[in-house]
């Protein structure tokens, strides 16, 4: 007779084990970005921040960007930085290793860049990797202390899609946008270029004709 209520105490036990499992799961998810965000900085605060500025940063630029402005960004961003002015750009869809941590990928190779650039649209602040990426150098460029964010905005942002970091390099930084007018789009580049110091006459043999690989790290996949 004492076996049944023990069972029933078992069972009980376990279903709120499990439930309490599940809890802990869906609030790990919903807050994922922010615990890889605190993860990171405890990470650098114990480590000590080791800056690669004296072994010579690997890239002129990181490129932040929403997979779904990626035509843009090879169609328009890749000829006139790599091709025309040769600046080393990091993208993540071509300079990724497949196979390794995105959010390692993301830090990594935004601390070997010197400048950290944002093409900015409603598409970059509906995307939570894109938010990710922006944490993280607003971090490293406090950290490192020389490393430029270099905000474009490619069409409008609704209100409703703002964060707090976003809002605040769109308020505090003279943010350029893009235009398909001659004149105007001349003036975009121009100021673009003039903002990313360039190692091209370091690196001669960057070669900014290689053929653009895509290997689809679609953020919506990553979540």
């Amino acid at each position: 007779m004492q076996t049944f209520p023990c069972l029933v105490t078992f069972i009980v036990s376990s279903l709120m084990a499990l439930l309490a499992i599940l809890v802990a799961s869906f609030i790990c998810y919903i807050f994922r970005f922010q615990i890889k965000l605190k993860l990171y900085r405890c990470k650098s605060r114990r480590d000590g921040y080791n800056s690669i500025s004296n072994k010579g940063y690997v890239f002129d630029s990181f490129i932040a960007y929403s997979y779904k402005d990626l035509n843009w960004v090879k169609n328009h961003l890749i000829p006139k930085l790599e091709t025309q002015h040769h600046l080393q750009l990091c993208i993540r869809d071509r300079d990724f290793r497949l196979g390794t941590v995105f959010s390692d990928h993301i830090t990594e190779n935004i601390e070997a860049s010197r400048t950290f650039l944002l093409v900015l649209s409603d598409n970059f602040a509906r995307d939570k990797w894109c938010k990710f990426q922006l944490d993280i150098a607003n971090h490293i460029g406090i950290s490192r202390g020389d490393l430029s964010i270099i905000p474009i905005i490619l069409n409008d942002i609704s209100f409703s899609s703002l964060n707090e970091s976003i809002y605040n390099v769109i308020n505090n930084t003279d943010c350029m946008v893009w235009s398909e007018d001659g004149p105007a789009s001349e003036l975009f580049w121009t100021r673009i270029v003039e903002c990313i110091p360039s190692s091209y006459s370091r690196n001669e043999n960057h070669d900014s004709s290689a053929s653009f690989s895509i290997q689809t790290f679609d953020s919506e996949i990553l979540t």
